[in-house]
């Protein structure tokens, strides 16, 4: 049997990268109508090409009439469910399920102004409290049920769960370029995209730090911020939505213990504890930890540079050690056992286990945001990745503060909806 492919050319619209209008006259005008494409899309277009949900914009005004028709069919749909007699966790559903889920669709690739995100988040906010007194703040709303919310799906949380495809397996993978395992690993091989990611953040690096050593651990720059590309980090770059999911995650580092060619790559904005007396300029916060420290061979561990060593920046490497030794700005845990010689891991207060190795790697800090499989942890899953989010976000002291056991058996007792509404906001409140 014969298949013939084929596609509408009445819905075929043709537009340039570039964005440039003056290529359809010069070059495109001719083929495209011969072939009976009469659609062009340009930089001075009003709206997008939307191919999949996706659009394809070129301009930012563009996107911004693209995210106002998305924001205008939401308060649609809230206008038309708002007129159905829900209960509390009805409405929850609805939006978590049915309102957003064409805005969930959209987030997975498109980056997205803070004001618009305010925006639905307003919209949620007004649609789930609709004919509801007292009014649930939103920090309830987003909270598990188990610890007194409801599970509403935080925007901001959703966006970087949906990055969890393609942020894995890049942090997961082997961190040299070149390794030859890296682009044999199952991990890098399991989608084309995930190989182009890598090889572009790798052009990134090279490009914006050049000085790098070729043994570094390119994990480094996804996970701190003055080490990430300018380039990446700009609002349309694939990499800004990554940089975002990773942000989200609580940093715990305090039991890290690294390698000190680890800690010497990091930048100081990384190993000093935020102050309120002494505040890193953007330049000092950028620079590598290698231009204020050095290994001493001697007993195996990191020093501060002599001034005869600060080659680089030698005015602001020395202020940043002078604030140090004064004590005016603390240094973390995982840099001061890198200036700790080996047998005093056993004697200190918190006794550790030193790193032999003389690697730069950065797993310990992917496994301290769980983003790194071990025995003890399977693969984070959407649901885990949404509770380390939000297990700072604190409710206040007039909650009451009744067991996740307890909640469980609120929401499991068998009352009618409307009943169920009314009991929880009186608990609640």
């Amino acid at each position: 049997m014969k298949v013939i492919l084929g596609f509408n050319l009445n819905k075929t619209e043709a537009f340039p990268l570039s964005g440039s209008p003056s290529v359809y006259h010069s070059l495109w005008r001719s083929p495209l109508l011969s072939n009976r494409i009469y659609s062009w899309n340009d930089r001075t277009s009003d709206s997008p090409v939307v191919y999949l949900g996706f659009p394809l914009h070129l301009t930012v005004s563009q996107r911004n009439q693209f995210l106002d028709t998305l924001f205008k069919g939401i308060e649609s749909s809230y206008r038309i469910h708002s007129q159905r007699s829900l209960s509390i966790r009805g409405r929850i559903t609805i939006v978590n399920s049915l309102i957003l889920s064409r805005l969930w669709h959209v987030l997975r690739v498109l980056s997205v102004p803070k004001r618009f995100l305010h925006r639905v988040r307003s919209a949620v906010s007004s649609f789930v409290n609709h004919r509801a007194f007292p009014k649930i703040s939103f920090s309830s709303l987003r909270q598990p049920r188990q610890y007194r919310g409801l599970g509403l799906l935080d925007r901001h949380i959703q966006q970087g769960v949906l990055q969890l495809r393609w942020l894995l397996p890049l942090l997961q993978s082997c961190p040299l370029h070149d390794h030859p395992a890296l682009w044999s690993q199952p991990s890098i091989q399991s989608s084309f995209v995930i190989a182009r990611l890598t090889n572009w953040f790798f052009y990134y690096c090279q490009q914006s730090f050049p000085t790098t050593p070729t043994n570094c651990d390119y994990r480094l720059h996804l996970l701190f911020g003055p080490h990430r590309p300018a380039a990446a980090k700009h609002i349309d770059s694939a990499f800004s939505l990554l940089f975002r999911a990773i942000d989200l995650l609580p940093r715990s580092f305090s039991s890290v213990v690294i390698s000190k060619n680890t800690a010497l790559c990091l930048p100081l904005s990384a190993v000093a504890l935020p102050s309120d007396t002494f505040h890193l300029s953007r330049t000092t916060a950028g620079l590598p930890s290698s231009m204020a420290y050095i290994i001493d061979p001697t007993n195996n561990r990191l020093r501060p540079k002599t001034h005869e060593e600060l080659l680089t920046h030698p005015r602001l490497c020395r202020q940043f050690l002078k604030h140090v030794s004064k004590d005016e700005l603390k240094l973390v845990p995982f840099f001061i056992r890198s200036l700790l010689p080996a047998f005093a891991a056993s004697q200190a207060v918190h006794p550790y286990v030193p790193v032999t190795h003389d690697r730069i790697d950065a797993s310990p800090f992917v496994e301290a945001l769980a983003l790194l499989p071990s025995p003890a942890r399977p693969i984070i899953t959407p649901k885990h990745f949404r509770q380390l989010c939000l297990q700072h976000d604190k409710l206040s002291s007039s909650h009451p503060q009744l067991s996740p056991r307890s909640w469980k058996s609120f929401w499991s007792f068998p009352l009618p909806h409307p009943s169920r509404t009314v009991w929880f906001l009186a608990v609640m409140f």
